[in-house]
């Protein structure tokens, strides 16, 4: 494993790490790419047919690099948590986070989280600092459980019985950590324990200067790259509006109402929102991004009774083209007054979509590679009421 080491020496690493004996590791199962295919272009009966435009093409997930390498994307996962949550990693993007794969029977894990704690609670809302504790060893819900009733933290603890996770990242000594920005990638690996203040310094010089979570609009250089961006150029805006931030209530067929929450215009972002849809009909409600002038733009939007859907809306005659969709989904909460949560990652011409924090497909297009946000919703589909509060939106990017 390669790793970046400015603290430590190699010879504390060794007297700090508690060693894993294990059968050998395999190499990890490729991430599953969406099979669903797109739907034939749809037009709302409201509009004149639409100009002929270039055909977006859908595709599976990106092949992203699964090995645990140095600026290189961390593999995914999801488990379940202690505390009754399950965390997928993918669907974290836009928050540094730190990866620590532990025992309970490992004294030098132990030791080092005391001092973890307190950057945790240091940094998890100043910088949405999350550190997620991996039990690499395979042990139980129940030990892990009993381990905490006499050692309690306030990060979230992480059950991984069939060691996949632990192989994934190809774990040979407790404790190890990784440390990864808010655009997913791995900034720095250490195997061993770290002090209080080691940890800052690792936070300070590799992860914070590639997570910017302070809105910063000054702050120039799009980002095309993760991977190969530099620190300078990884500092973008961020737009946190806590709250309920608009509500749309439509009364006519073949309507769309949207709010643009400010004039800066993202290239490369993470935008996340919670929409409570109030209406019983069948119409769609959700994020607006990179939009033009009102007219051009793209959306993510779902419905009441459980369907989603990425559109392409074209200039001038307001006609939209879908691109995925519409497609069922068990991750939206169903019926009037339920809230679901909202997510796109936009690199590029790729867009990940998520669904309270399950990701649900990858889309390829280049219609647009820049433009303001907001919120939509529409009576598209001929009801004459549709009406929604959005909530609590945030966006993290580089304009």
């Amino acid at each position: 494993m390669s790793a970046r080491y400015p603290l430590l020496a190699a010879l504390s690493l060794l007297l700090m790490a508690c060693m894993v004996f294990s059968t050998p590791l395999i190499a990890p199962s490729p991430t599953p790419s969406a099979t669903s295919t797109p739907s034939s272009t749809s037009t709302p009966t409201f509009t004149s047919t639409p100009s002929p435009t270039p055909t977006p093409s859908f595709t599976p997930t990106p092949a992203l690099p699964i090995q645990p390498e140095l600026d290189s994307y961390a593999p995914d996962f999801s488990l379940s948590g202690v505390d009754g949550n399950t965390y997928t990693l993918w669907s974290l993007r836009g928050r540094p986070v730190i990866l620590n794969f532990w025992a309970t029977w490992c004294h030098w894990c132990k030791i080092e989280m005391a001092g973890m704690d307190n950057i945790y609670n240091k940094y998890k809302d100043e910088r949405g600092l999350l550190i997620l504790a991996i039990d690499g060893d395979g042990e139980s819900f129940s030990d892990i459980s009993e381990f905490l009733e006499e050692n309690w933290y306030s990060f979230p603890f992480l059950v991984d019985t069939s060691r996949d996770i632990n192989d994934t990242y190809e774990i040979e000594a407790f404790p190890t950590s990784f440390f990864i920005d808010s655009y997913g990638v791995i900034r720095y690996m250490n195997e061993g324990s770290l002090e209080e203040q080691e940890f800052e310094q690792i936070l300070t010089d590799y992860i914070f200067p590639y997570s910017p979570f302070q809105y910063n609009p000054a702050t120039p250089t799009p980002v095309q790259d993760p991977l190969n961006m530099t620190p300078s150029a990884a500092r973008g805006a961020e737009l946190n509006l806590p709250g309920e931030i608009w509500s749309a209530n439509i009364t006519k067929s073949h309507i769309y109402d949207h709010n643009i929450v400010s004039d800066v215009e993202f290239t490369d972002f993470s935008m996340q929102v919670d929409v409570r849809i109030e209406s019983e009909t069948s119409e769609y409600h959700g994020l607006l991004f990179r939009e033009q002038d009102g007219e051009n733009f793209y959306t993510f939007r779902i419905t009441p009774d459980g369907y989603y859907e990425f559109d392409v809306w074209k200039t001038g005659d307001r006609s939209y083209e879908t691109i995925l969709g519409p497609l069922a989904s068990d991750h939206i909460l169903k019926g009037a007054g339920k809230t679901n949560q909202l997510k796109v990652i936009a690199n590029g011409q790729t867009f990940e979509l998520y669904i309270n924090d399950n990701f649900v497909g990858s889309i390829t297009d280049d219609t647009f590679a820049s433009g303001r946000v907001g919120l939509l919703s529409c009576t598209c589909d001929g009801s004459s009421n549709a009406s929604a509060t959005f909530m609590d939106l945030w966006v993290q990017g580089n304009p």
